[in-house]
């Protein structure tokens, strides 16, 4: 009898490891790790931004919502006061971005201190690939450099060249 007692034991265990192997696993949010974020119709943003002593550093993450894929992916960033930029605009390349991807960027703003009523402007440039067109997108907006919460609205246009 102890052996059918261990040989359902066994069995117990073995059923009780299948089940917990077919929950799934939730995936990591990046966007969630981050403060600040912006929704465009073509992707999403999040970022913080930390003052340090060799000026403002820029952290986030982008996600591609829409294209099958965004090519020359590249960000750029600013701080502007009073309505003048105050540090020069610090681009980060991205590179290719497939849909529902994320990619993390950093930038260093030197030599830049935050003030109350400053902006960081960031201006998000692509090849979005459709099907078989290709758009080359231009993507503006600003956002208080302190609460993230963005002070114009967006705007969006297909690139000149």
């Amino acid at each position: 009898m102890s052996r059918f007692m261990d040989l359902m034991l066994i069995v117990l265990l073995l059923l009780v490891q299948v089940g917990c192997a077919s929950m799934p696993v939730e995936k990591p949010k990046p966007l969630a790790e981050f403060p600040h974020r912006h929704n465009s119709f073509d992707y999403k943003q999040a970022w913080k931004a930390t003052q340090t002593s060799q000026g403002i550093v820029v952290e986030g993450v982008l996600k591609n919502i829409r294209y099958n894929r965004m090519d020359n992916l590249e960000i750029a960033v600013s701080v502007q006061r009073d309505g003048k930029q105050i540090s020069s605009e610090e681009s980060y390349s991205l590179g290719s971005l497939d849909r529902e991807e994320y990619r993390d960027f950093d930038v260093l703003l030197k030599q830049v201190t935050m003030a109350p009523g400053d902006l960081m402007q960031f201006i998000i440039k692509y090849n979005g690939l459709d099907g078989t067109t290709t758009f080359k997108w231009i993507s503006d907006f600003k956002a208080d450099a302190f609460t993230g919460v963005a002070v114009q609205k967006p705007e969006e246009k297909l690139s000149d060249d």
